[in-house]
């Protein structure tokens, strides 16, 4: 039995307050380059006794309900300065209770609970996983249960004959890592080891279908033929059969890092994923892992080499790790670095909360903190930003400037979408040709402050018969424009306000397969009067067929008398959607361009902005880097364009976020900085669609950028084209 039960509250200790993200020193992980990331952040002390050592939540775990009652376990014992932890007689397993989403803390020490010295008993079976107060605690071979968030517990609980292969891995060295999947069926994350050899630890899966009456082996997660140990996993779902578990990786006492494994079979089988973080020497640390509302990832880890504490996000589902904030770096210095070992949720204002075991000057001993992390302000606002509407009112609806184009003559600026009438349904609010109609454009003079919105004849939408292809054109005319749309094309020599066409491209070569419908949005590079490159897209014939888009390159050279075929940028043999590239010329031989991509179907799929560059002059193509993730609801395509700095600035709108973002690279597109938040005050409509963005972009003769895309607000409900004008300095 416990010898004690008592509770007090442990009052908050505020470290930090930083208001912005900023881009800061970079290190190499893999291919790509870390991005320190500062965020606003809060400090605060879980459980701390004078003589008293407190650590390894990792090792119990932790729970939330209600988005901000919190339940994190931890040991403690006499502190003692000695070789290693520096932890003394009789060990306390206890837990420590927030009500406030991390701000302050009670200690408590149910009965029954761990190190107690209950002699386990075999499953019962007929637990409700599902319960909305349920909280499972395992360790080694044994867990409990509770069904009153924490406060009773029942168990301990044996595993049992679950079945794992035979061979020297026999003994259990669980810590808290599951996954509910219903009320009578839970996967196990946990290791076996080779008896008593420390070092030893493959981290694999069980689960239990009969409401934890048997518990079945599944896979090896690390497996025996793995040379390094796995460890201490924390486990997320991201689909019905995609699962991604960080696990702890221990070389030698001198070299430890974080690894992530996935799972696309819903744990029968697993593959190395991502390394996601260097852990330092003195064995390392374990990883805590969330995935955050917005679809990002979030894993906490210590670095003992550092004496850090870190988080490293991942916007790609685990495959890269590129922004990294660092948590707590104020360690005590004259010690050994026995720090770490965290826990980690999200609360349902959507800060995070991380706790782990920390030692400073002024409280020296090591006692459980807690991170409180404003993880929305990972980006940064636009500063001194000018919005302004370009068209749209009551009634009207006005979306997809990137389906249509921009054009710009020092500060007088055209830019093309479709306008119609407002009717509030289920998908785009928009019935075509009610009002206004079709695909206008609007004109501005005074680089994007006011606009007068235009329909000249004989535009797209206007029914006019497609002709082939008519020569002659000059693309190096002053006033000259081109509208690319579908498999047609429109011209213009007085910047709009008449134009030739509609023409078909011909016969331009396309490669034989099922690609075969042209998909055009306007994206275009004049190289002389007579030579012009195209970048477009095809797609399998049909209107379902959006997701098998592909982008490439086409090319004249005769003024527009015949087009031919010039490379993919993104091949067929490519799995994910491709599509409405936007491209900037560095050379006479470097092109880069930015592309839609897309994978997966509703509400699961996962779409975002790559770049892809040719060095021979559009012939051939390769990836470059990943943008940014444009949410979820097909996402969003990109606006590029190359600034007089040479820096690159890309746009897109991110729909699960309702954001529109800004995001530069200062080397080609490489690499890229942090986000640039231009708008969030987006309204959804009464069914929640994210219907937005579709930007065009460009820099005005004062070096100011001008981002053009449609909006709705809470003042302006219905979609409009929304303009937004700033500085964006180095």
């Amino acid at each position: 039995m416990k010898r004690h039960v008592f509770f007090t509250l442990i009052f908050l200790v505020i470290i930090s307050a930083v208001s912005v993200c900023s881009a800061g020193p970079s290190a190499q992980r893999g291919d790509y380059a870390i991005r320190e990331v500062v965020v606003p952040m809060t400090n605060s002390v879980v459980f701390h006794r004078p003589g008293k050592f407190a650590a390894w939540p990792a090792n119990n775990g932790v729970w939330i309900w209600d988005g901000k009652e919190i339940l994190v376990g931890f040991v403690y014992g006499d502190y003692k300065v000695k070789y290693g932890h520096d932890i003394s007689g009789q060990h306390y397993t206890s837990l420590a209770r927030s009500l406030d989403g991390g701000l302050t803390w009670g200690f408590e020490d149910p009965e029954n609970f761990a190190g107690d010295d209950v002699e386990a008993k075999p499953s019962p079976g007929g637990i409700n996983f599902a319960h909305p107060d349920f909280a499972m605690r395992g360790g080694g071979d044994k867990f409990f249960i509770s069904y009153d968030r924490g406060r009773k517990w029942q168990g301990p609980y044996e595993f049992g004959e679950f079945g794992p292969p035979e061979g020297e891995f026999s003994q259990i060295m669980s810590r808290t890592d599951y996954i509910v999947n219903s009320a009578d069926d839970c996967f196990i994350f946990t290791e076996a080891r080779k008896s008593d050899k420390f070092g030893t630890n493959r981290a694999f899966c069980m689960r239990t279908t009969d409401g934890g009456k048997s518990f079945k082996w599944v896979s090896w997660i690390v497996p025996p033929t793995d040379p390094h140990s796995g460890i201490m996993s924390s486990t997320v779902r991201v689909t019905d059969k995609r699962v991604i578990s960080t696990i702890r990786r221990i070389a030698s006492k001198e070299e430890a890092w974080i690894d992530a494994y996935i799972t696309e079979d819903n744990c029968q089988n697993w593959k190395l994923l991502s390394r996601v973080g260097e852990a330092g020497n003195w064995n390392g640390n374990p990883p805590a892992l969330i995935m955050l509302a917005d679809g990002r990832m979030l894993c906490v880890y210590g670095n003992r080499t550092d004496r850090k504490m870190y988080a490293a996000i991942s916007n790609d589902h685990g495959a890269t790790w590129p922004e990294r904030i660092t948590i707590r770096d104020d360690f005590r210095k004259d010690t050994e670095q026995d720090l770490g070992y965290p826990r980690v949720v999200q609360r349902g204002d959507g800060k995070v909360v991380a706790m782990y075991y920390w030692a400073t000057d002024k409280l020296p001993q090591q006692h459980i903190a807690a991170t409180i992390i404003d993880i929305g302000k990972t980006v940064v606002p636009v500063k001194n930003a000018k919005n302004v509407i370009v068209d749209g009112g009551k009634g009207v609806f006005c979306a997809w400037p990137a389906n249509n184009g921009f054009w710009t003559w020092d500060n007088e600026m055209v830019v093309g979408f479709s306008k119609g009438t407002f009717k509030e349904k289920i998908g785009h609010n928009y019935v075509k040709n009610e009002q206004g109609g079709g695909a206008v454009l609007a004109r501005s003079f005074d680089g994007g402050e006011t606009w007068k919105t235009e329909d000249p004849d004989n535009f797209i939408g206007d029914g006019g018969e497609t002709m082939s292809p008519p020569g002659g054109i000059n693309f190096t005319h002053p006033d000259f424009t081109m509208r690319v749309g579908g498999d047609k094309f429109f011209i213009s020599y007085d910047r709009g306000r008449k134009w030739q066409g509609p023409y078909e491209f011909g016969e331009f070569g396309l490669p034989e397969g099922e690609l075969s419908q042209i998909v055009s949005r306007t994206d275009y590079i004049v190289n002389s009067a007579d030579d012009c490159f195209i970048f477009t897209a095809v797609k399998k014939p049909g209107k379902t067929k959006t997701r098998t888009d592909r982008a490439f390159c086409m090319r004249t050279t005769d003024g527009g008398k015949s087009f031919k075929w010039v490379s993919w940028i993104v091949p067929p043999t490519d799995p994910y959607r491709g599509v409405m590239p936007q491209t900037v010329r560095y050379s006479k031989a470097k092109l880069v361009t930015t592309v839609r991509r897309r994978w997966g179907k509703g509400n699961s799929c996962s779409c975002w902005i790559d770049s892809y560059v040719s060095n021979d002059n559009g012939k051939s193509w390769s990836f470059l880097s990943k943008v940014g993730d444009t949410g979820q609801w097909n996402g969003n395509p990109p606006a590029l364009t190359q600034m007089t700095d040479g820096r690159l600035c890309c746009i897109y709108g991110n729909r699960s976020r309702n954001q529109m973002i800004a995001r530069f690279s200062s080397d080609e597109g490489a690499m890229w900085g942090p986000e640039i938040v231009l708008r969030n005050d987006f309204q959804v409509d009464k069914f929640g669609d994210n219907d937005l963005g579709y930007p065009r972009v460009a820099q005005r003769p004062d070096g100011k950028l001008i981002a053009i895309y449609y909006w709705a607000t809470k003042e302006h409900p219905e979609q409009h084209i929304a303009a937004t004008i700033w500085k964006q300095d180095r």
